[in-house]
This record gives C-alpha cells, sequence and structure tokens, in this order.
C-alpha cells in the first residue's frame, strides 16, 4: 500500500478535515508539511554533492526522518535483549511500582 505523499489533504489525520473552524490548523499543517519536506530535500541535496559537512546533514536525516534515512547497517538491537526506551521506562515503571507496594505492606 502507498504511503500519501507528505503536505496532501489526503495525507492528513482525520480531526484535520474539519470543515470552517478547522482551516487555519488545515492551512498550518499544510505549510508546515511543505516546510519539512523543503528542508528535506535541501539537506539531502547537501548529502548528494558529499562536499564537507555533508555527515552533520546525513545525521539530521536519520534522527528527523528516521522512517525513510535511518542506518540499515547498524545491528538490530533487539536481536541481542536490548530494550526500547519505551519498554525499558515501562520495566522501570513497574519495578518502582512493586517496590511501593513492597514498602507500603510493611
Amino acid at each position: 500500500m502507498a504511503r500519501p505523499r507528505r503536505g496532501r489533504p489526503d495525507a492528513l489525520p482525520g480531526r484535520l478535515h474539519a470543515d470552517g473552524a478547522g482551516r487555519g490548523v488545515l492551512d498550518f499543517y499544510l505549510r508546515l508539511t511543505h516546510a519539512e519536506a523543503a528542508v528535506e530535500e535541501e539537506a539531502l541535496a547537501k548529502v548528494r554533492e558529499a562536499k564537507v559537512g555533508w555527515q552533520a546533514h546525513m545525521t539530521y536525516l536519520e534522527r528527523r526522518f528516521s522512517e525513510r534515512w535511518r542506518r540499515t547497517d547498524v545491528a538490530d538491537r533487539s536481536k541481542y535483549g536490548a530494550k526500547t526506551v519505551d519498554e525499558e521506562l515501562v520495566s522501570l515503571s513497574r519495578q518502582i511500582d512493586a517496590y511501593d507496594q513492597k514498602r507500603a505492606a510493611e
């Protein structure tokens, strides 16, 4: 299934399809996605030029638009039992809750 292109009305979240009152939000969203696309294109052009500083532009792309530009040569952390930040936060939260319950029972 093809993803909708950035900045197109069919790419908008459902709450932005409102008539009338949502028009300002819609305009803002379209301008924002257009600006993001322009910045992404500019950074990619700098990487393709491969002049001094191209690595900074690539790092920006990898972090800001990770779904398209993340590195694929880095080992998948999950293969080695590493947790994502969200998984680690849930684990820590559970540990804190268990500790609090234990302290309350004493």
